[in-house]
């Protein structure tokens, strides 16, 4: 049977602020939700393009039941052919859920709903008995305003579809250390996300 592999979103929060701030910490988040704007195919290396969506789609893919979400979302809409190029628009707004100890000295730092940006800290958090602001905060990428789309990237792939063929979609999110803790200067620490590492599997 023939096998194709390749990243959806393992790349997409790769960019230029992991070289602008200095990453003091990272965690594991029970949440992390992504948006994907619009997703297409080409068939002709990127000069024509399908749309498979262009609605806003979120998926929490710290969830047990990412895989099934995202393999849903790719694989019910593709016409037949062959394809050789993706292109994914990802949301700049983020959410997540997490904490870290002992993340700068012995301040824990947190995803907030209140604070700005998402993050707070405080110097005992118990995950048995957290901080009345602690859950899912939205996070905004550096550079960014909410409502924004990250730039538009393109795969290229190798990728045949044929009429009436069913295919076997595995998708498998690893989301350890990906709540990561900047220092923004002046004092200040702000979370966001690192990338995911991302398996999709195509029998």
């Amino acid at each position: 049977m023939k096998k194709g592999i390749f990243l959806i979103l393992a790349s997409i929060l790769i960019f230029s602020y992991t070289d602008t701030y200095a990453q003091e910490a990272y965690s594991t988040p029970s949440v992390y939700k992504v948006t994907i704007n619009r997703f297409r195919l080409s068939s002709d290396g990127g000069v024509t393009w399908i749309t498979v969506s262009d609605s806003s789609t979120e998926f929490d893919i710290a969830s047990v039941n990412a895989g099934a979400a995202v393999g849903n979302f790719f694989g019910g809409s593709i016409q037949a052919g062959t394809y050789d190029r993706y292109e994914r628009t990802v949301s700049a707004t983020f959410k997540m859920q997490g904490f870290m100890l002992n993340a700068v000295g012995v301040n824990d730092y947190y995803t907030s709903t209140t604070a700005a940006n998402g993050t707070n800290f405080t110097a005992n958090f118990d995950q048995n008995n957290p901080p009345a602001d602690y859950g899912e905060a939205t996070i905004t990428i550096f550079g960014y305003n909410q409502g924004d789309s990250l730039p538009a990237e393109q795969e290229i792939v190798n990728i045949a579809l044929q009429s009436g063929a069913t295919k076997k979609v595995n998708i498998d999110f690893n989301v350890t250390n990906t709540l990561a803790l900047y220092n923004i200067g002046g004092g200040a620490y702000q979370l966001m996300p690192a990338a995911p590492r991302v398996t999709v599997t195509i029998e």
